[in-house]
């Protein structure tokens, strides 16, 4: 288990996050590398997302447009 302070979302809050998108948009996306990869730090079967690594992508998408 991390022990670095880390705070970790689920996919169903990251969807929620960003205007409840699809799932099959949010995995389309997955799949071609648009959303940053999960992590499983809490087991095999569960991904999560570092909310850090979501804020920076969401920063660096901000910047692109």
């Amino acid at each position: 288990m991390e022990s670095t302070g880390a705070v970790f979302i689920r996919g169903p809050e990251l969807r929620k996050r960003w205007g409840a998108m699809p799932c099959s948009t949010f995995y389309e996306r997955l799949k071609r590398g648009v959303i940053p990869k999960p992590e499983y730090p809490f087991g095999p079967d569960t991904p999560y997302w570092r909310i850090e690594v979501i804020e920076a992508h969401e920063r660096k998408a901000v910047l692109q447009q």
